[in-house]
C-alpha cells in the first residue's frame, strides 16, 4: 500500500510541475498537449481508484505511470471481508504515426500489485468447522500491449489498450480455492503463474 501512496504523491508532484512550467517551455509544447492526467472509471466497480499520468519524452515516445488503491470492509464484487489492494504500473509508449500523444501506439509495460483480504470458510466434514482465513498476495508482471488514445477538442482524452505477458507470483494464491467461491477466484487468478491478459480504459485531461 505504501508503494501506491508514494506513487500517487509522485504523480501529484509531476502534475504541479508541468502545470507551472515556464513560458518558454509552453511555447515549445506540442499543439496536442505534452502530458495527460487520467482516471479509470471501471475501477470503481472493483472498489478501487486508479490514477495515471503520461508525459511525452520525445517526438514519438511517452512514459505513463499508474497507481491504484482499493479499500473495502466488504467487497460486493469479490464477496470477501477487509479487502485492500494496490498496484503500480509503468508503460513506455511508442506512437509510430504522429508526433503527439494522440493516435495508435505500442508499448511495453511492467507492474507490481498486491491484495489482502479475509474469507469466511466452512471446512467440510461430519462436523463442519467455520473459520476465517487471511490472504496476503503479491505478483509482478510485464509484457507488450497495443492501444489507441484519442483527444476530443484537445482537452479530453480517451485511451484504450490491450495486450499480455507473464504474471509472476511473489506471494502466490492457493492452487485450489478452499471455499470454491467465484469472488475469491477472481482475485486468486491475478496472483497465479500465467500468461495474463492486460487491458485498460481511461478518461483524461490533456495538459499543454
Amino acid at each position: 500500500m505504501q508503494k501506491a501512496f508514494a506513487f500517487l504523491l509522485l504523480v501529484s508532484c509531476f502534475c504541479s510541475a508541468f502545470c507551472q512550467e515556464p513560458e518558454k517551455r509552453k511555447a515549445e509544447a506540442s499543439i496536442d498537449g505534452n502530458s495527460v492526467i487520467s482516471m479509470y472509471p471501471f475501477q470503481f466497480i472493483f472498489s478501487s481508484f486508479k490514477l495515471g499520468f503520461e508525459q511525452k519524452i520525445s517526438e514519438k515516445l511517452s512514459l505513463k505511470g499508474m497507481a491504484s488503491l482499493g479499500l473495502n470492509e466488504h467487497s460486493l464484487i469479490y464477496d470477501v471481508e477487509n479487502y485492500s489492494a494496490f498496484s503500480i504500473e509503468g508503460q513506455l509508449r511508442y506512437f509510430p504515426m504522429k508526433k503527439s500523444l494522440s493516435g495508435i501506439y505500442g508499448a511495453v509495460y511492467f507492474y507490481d500489485r498486491g491484495a489482502s483480504f479475509e474469507e469466511f470458510i466452512i471446512f467440510p466434514g461430519p462436523f463442519p468447522i467455520p473459520a476465517t482465513t487471511t490472504y496476503n498476495l503479491n505478483s509482478i508482471g510485464g509484457g507488450v500491449l497495443f492501444g489507441v488514445q484519442l483527444f476530443a477538442r484537445k482537452i479530453v482524452s480517451f485511451d484504450f489498450y490491450a495486450g499480455g505477458g507473464p504474471n509472476i507470483p511473489i506471494k502466490k494464491a492457493p492452487t485450489n480455492n478452499p471455499n470454491n467461491t467465484f469472488g475469491s477466484d477472481l482475485i486468486f487468478n491475478n496472483y497465479r503463474k500465467a500468461i495474463g491478459f492486460h487491458s485498460g480504459f481511461s478518461i483524461g485531461l490533456v495538459l499543454k
